[in-house]
């Protein structure tokens, strides 16, 4: 089974402010967005951020992670940050990203 990979709102800002945003359905075929972190996406864009729309990239793909108790441990990350680790946690076989969690600390299932 393949590894499925999560991202959150700054990894996606940054690739698409760079104008690499494609670079991610090359890398990885597809990749899984909260929808906390589309959500954050939106918001800034109409604050007049640069930021795509991922409702028409065929590549990504929005979810709602299940594990919502977990999210009332969590008090030092982003609702989007938070939300990446619950989809990680949903889900087996997954790699997370997180701009401010060292990828040695982040749960992995092998």
């Amino acid at each position: 089974m393949s590894k499925k990979v999560f991202l959150n709102t700054s990894p996606i800002q940054y690739i698409h402010q760079l104008g690499l945003i494609r670079i991610i359905k090359k890398l990885f075929g597809k990749v899984y967005v909260p929808a906390e972190v589309h959500e954050e996406l939106n918001r800034g864009r109409k604050e007049g951020i640069e930021l795509p729309n991922l409702e028409g990239m065929d590549f990504i793909e929005i979810m709602e992670p299940k594990a919502i108790s977990f999210s009332k441990l969590v008090r030092d990350l982003g609702k989007g940050e938070t939300a990446v680790i619950l989809l990680g946690i949903d889900r087996k076989s997954t790699r997370l990203n997180s701009s401010r969690i060292p990828l040695s600390r982040m749960p992995s299932s092998a």
